[in-house]
């Protein structure tokens, strides 16, 4: 939440949390206190996908490759995709009658503001 407000603070709007399965257990796990089920459901709902503050609403993104201790908030119109290292096409030796090539290149997550994202680092994992 502290996170969330600095960000605010700082002129951007919070607005999607990345997470891992171990994190996003604790999350789900906020509102199984206030949860109200009857005799007759057949179903029982424990998982939180968005999360309304006072600064704003926010989508939790559940994200296997993510370290287990970390946690990044930020405002998704500040990142974009962008070339770490461009695109291009290198020709490889003919073999018969076909023509062969490789394509190289590497795409990056960039940020725009670092003010309008928080990464939350070793946070604990038991």
């Amino acid at each position: 939440k502290s996170e969330m407000q600095t960000i605010y603070d700082n002129g951007g709007n919070p607005d999607t949390v990345i997470l891992n399965s171990f994190n996003k257990g604790l999350v789900d796990d906020w509102m199984l206190p206030y949860r109200r089920t009857d005799m007759e459901d057949t179903r029982y709902n424990g998982v939180v996908n968005t999360y309304q503050t006072s600064f704003g609403t926010v989508n939790f993104i559940l994200y296997r490759y993510m370290r287990q201790s970390d946690i990044i908030i930020l405002d998704k119109k500040n990142f974009s995709i962008g070339a770490y290292r461009p695109f291009e096409v290198n020709e490889l030796p003919n073999v018969s009658s076909a023509m062969r090539a490789s394509i190289e290149g590497e795409y990056t997550c960039m940020l725009h503001n670092e003010e309008h994202a928080a990464w939350i680092y070793d946070t604990s994992v038991s």
